[in-house]
């Protein structure tokens, strides 16, 4: 991934406001290869899918009734989580340059947490939401 010129590269069918702007972000800061292409679309799809769990959970509440009307956590938090993990993973396989980088690196979580202390996935999804604000 390089610095590129602005361009406009159409956002893939389907994305809602979150995917497509970090797509017109990334897209308009960056020149990526096929590869990351894909990955980006994956990533901006996570982000409309965690847009989707969080209106979930916040109109059901994290709290739900169970089979036998116990109290239980909500399955979507389960949901939460695991897309929260791939958005964390997506990042790093597209190593989008950490603030203070002119070109981002894959890192492995170790290498990462050497390279900006305390960040964790919850972190990574906010600076990536930051791109999209």
């Amino acid at each position: 991934m390089s610095e590129a010129p602005k361009r406009r590269k159409n956002h893939p069918r389907g994305l809602r406001a979150s995917g497509k702007a970090l797509w017109d972000n990334v897209i308009e800061n960056y020149t990526l290869d096929p590869a990351e292409t894909v990955i980006l679309e994956r990533l901006c799809r996570c982000l409309d899918v965690l847009d989707r769990i969080d209106r979930d959970l916040s109109d059901m509440g994290t709290v739900v009734a169970g089979s036998r009307n116990q109290p239980r956590p909500n399955p979507m938090l389960r949901e939460q989580r695991e897309t929260l993990k791939i958005v964390d993973q997506l990042c790093r396989s597209l190593a989008l340059p950490l603030p203070g980088e002119s070109q981002g690196k894959r890192r492995s979580p170790d290498a990462r947490r050497s390279a900006k202390a305390g960040r964790t996935r919850k972190s990574n999804v906010n600076r990536v939401r930051g791109l999209v604000s």
